[in-house]
């Protein structure tokens, strides 16, 4: 059992990194929540996702886009991220129509290749005894 679990994605044209970090509930390993973790996973590659996680993460995306063009240095920061991983800032202006063209065909497909075993690097950190 997890007490939290968090995913943060810095994905590009490429490469990128997936970080699923998940903090065990008192009384319970690291172990556990990494099988938890492991079959949500399997799920994943194996069926996809239904349509309304879908919309949540179209709608989480693009306010993450909105929050970092929100000030001038957060608009600046951004197209420059753009121009060096995309090769062109201007992509930067059809971002949330990207967002909202992604399908959960789409979806399924990358999630096979990038949640794959073989794709992840694994630590698992447990509290000394007696903590």
């Amino acid at each position: 059992r997890s007490v939290e679990v968090a995913v943060e994605g810095d994905v590009r044209r490429g490469s990128g990194l997936l970080a699923l970090v998940a903090t065990a509930a008192p009384g319970h390993r690291a172990v556990e929540v990494r099988a938890r973790l492991d079959e949500e996973l399997a799920r994943i590659r194996r069926d996809g996702i239904a349509a309304p996680q879908l919309e949540r993460a179209r709608q989480e995306l693009r306010a993450r886009l909105l929050a970092s063009l929100s000030t001038p240095v957060g608009a600046a920061v951004r197209l420059g991220e753009t121009a060096l991983g995309d090769g062109d800032p201007r992509r930067l202006r059809g971002e949330s129509d990207r967002i909202d063209a992604v399908t959960a065909e789409e979806v399924a497909r990358a999630a096979a290749t990038i949640l794959a075993p073989a794709n992840r690097a694994t630590v698992d950190l447990d509290a000394a005894p007696g903590r």
